[in-house]
Formats: C-alpha cells, structure tokens, sequence
C-alpha cells in the first residue's frame, strides 16, 4: 500500500478549513501540520482539526520532515513568496486559486519548476467533481451533437466592506476570485483555449474590477458568453447549447449537485452527484501525481494555470486596470 502523502497548510482563514474538513474525506492523504503568521491562530487550528503540528511561522512548518506537501491558503497577494519558500524547501506544492495573477509571473514560476523535481497544482478543485467530469463525458460522447455555445454566470451582492474582494493591496478581483470558475471550467469543457476574447469595459470600484462580461470564440466557432459579479445574485448555472439539447449545472455551477440533460426531443435526463465538500477530489489527484512522481497533473497541468493567467492580462488591459507592479 502507497504510504499517505502528508499534507501542511499555510494560513489559516475559511478556506483552509474547508481544506482541512476534506482531508478525511480524501484517501491517501493526512494533515500534520498547519502554519499561521498570525499569533495563536495556527494553535486553535490544530485543536479543532485534531493536527499534531502548529506554528507561528512559515519557516518552522518548512523545516517540518513530516510535511511532504503543502496547501498554500493564504490571500492571492502572498502566493509567489509562499511557492518560492516551499521550493526552496523541497516541498510540493496544491496552491489556492488563483495561482499567479500574471502571465510573467506564471512564466518565471514554470522555469523554477523545470528546474526542479518538486510537484505543483493549482487547487482548481471544479475541474475533479464528478459532476463537472459527467458534463465533459457528454461534450466529448457527442451524444448531443456538436457543442455550438456556453453561458454562465457566477455573480453574488459582496458589498465594499468585504476587504478580501475589494483590496487591490490584497489582490481582489472578481475576474481572479470568481471569474476564474466560470472561463476554467469553459474551457475545460470545450477542451481547448479560446482564440479570441471580446470583452465590454468591466466594472470597478477604484482599480478592482467587480462586474466582468466576455465573450469567448473558440476553434469550430463555439461561443461562450461569460459572466462575474459582486454586484447582484444571478442564477449561477452553466448552460452547454448542442445541436440536438442542453446541458445545465444548476446553482452553484463551480460545485454542482446535478447535471441536467434535455433533448430537442423534450427528453430530460437528471444525474445526481450530492457533493459536501468537494475538495477530497483535487487532494487525491496531488495525492495520486506526488505518489506517480509527476511534477504537474495531467487533467490540470501547468498550460492551463498559464492560460488563466493570461486571460486576467488580457481582460484588464481592455478594463484599464492591470496589477500594480512589485518587481
């Protein structure tokens, strides 16, 4: 039996804990450690989650031998220096989305990794539902006839006060913190990038962007219409447009509980994926490549982080508010 990977975890917010809420979940693998800058915060961590190992610093957790792979859970503003200090260390690397927020910066991160032998994913946890899988079995089936058109929208009312959205110091965005599920999963689902984005001025508050709407071509002239807001409630469904029915991941798209299939014909066809977490499946694939010896997962490999990355260039560069540069 392969021995479990051990994972540790940077930061200690909302998402970490859902993280941590999935490790049992996910086979092969086990938390030992987690880390905080923030006095005591890493301590009550580890109490509630029952994790042997808790610091104060970065570096103590590094030094950790009972860490082979760290979950980088800290805010998008902190993920360079935390990617550049695990690989110093001889760490692999699950890192929250978005990885990098700049194509240059993803570039430079890809050369290291070249470099080195360690292994590295972005945590786009989407891409390994079941639901989202079942979805992209129908695409490549052409059960449905050929894929024309996709549309979705991930929009919720995150007023100002919601500093984590909102600080351009701390890296919001809506494109990179929300945006990023809707153009990740379309193009996982269409299985090829787009070779042309159209996109209105997006919305901002100050120099964050709040509201974005795009257009997406795509080789054999499938369109995606795009959407991401802070600013209202939608739907948040995906909706897959074939020649001969429909395909719907109801609300919340990014975790659907169901796939919905309708035919021209008025046939519906309903599969039921009840997920309570969701993140055990992006663990057990970190899991499965570090046990192969693979630096970069097949299903999400280093191309597609580098797409994204160039998505958000692209999009604020119409939207005139590119990152603030510090390098």
């Amino acid at each position: 039996m392969n021995k479990s990977i051990r994972f540790g975890i940077m930061g200690a917010g909302s998402i970490a804990h859902k993280f941590a809420s999935a490790i049992p979940r996910a086979e092969g693998a086990e938390l030992v450690a987690c880390a905080s800058r923030t006095p005591g915060k890493a301590e009550a961590f580890a109490k509630e989650f029952g994790i042997a190992a808790a610091y104060d610093n970065y570096d103590a957790l590094l030094a950790d031998p009972n860490v082979d792979c760290v979950y980088i859970a800290t805010t998008p503003n902190f993920h360079e220096e935390c990617i550049e200090l695990c690989l110093a260390a001889g760490k692999h690397i699950l890192c929250e989305k978005p990885l990098l927020s700049t194509s240059r910066r993803v570039r430079r991160l890809i050369e290291k990794l070249e470099a080195s032998d360690r292994f590295l994913m972005e945590a786009m946890w989407s891409r390994f539902l079941p639901a989202i899988r079942k979805a992209r079995e129908i695409v490549r089936s052409g059960e449905l006839g050929k894929l024309l058109h996709l549309e979705s929208h991930f929009c919720y009312n995150n007023p100002p006060t919601m500093e984590r959205l909102y600080s351009r110091r701390l890296e919001g965005s809506v494109t990179t913190d929300m945006g990023i599920y809707n153009y990740d999963i379309t193009t996982f689902l269409v299985g090829a990038a787009p070779d042309q984005i159209v996109t209105t001025k997006g919305v901002l508050h100050g120099e964050t962007d709040i509201e974005g709407n795009v257009l997406l071509h795509f080789p054999g002239d499938i369109i995606a219409y795009l959407c991401c807001s802070y600013r209202f409630r939608a739907d948040n469904t995906c909706v897959l447009y074939f020649e001969n029915g429909t395909v719907t991941l109801p609300d919340c798209f990014m975790v659907p509980q169901q796939v919905i299939v309708k035919t021209v014909a008025g046939e519906e066809t309903v599969y039921e994926f009840p997920t309570e977490n969701g993140f055990e499946y992006e663990i057990m694939e970190a899991v499965r490549c570090i046990r192969e010896g693979k630096q970069q997962s097949d299903e999400h490999p280093w191309a597609a982080m580098l797409e994204s990355a160039e998505y958000y260039d692209e999009v604020f560069s119409v939207w005139g508010n590119p990152w603030p540069e510090r390098d």
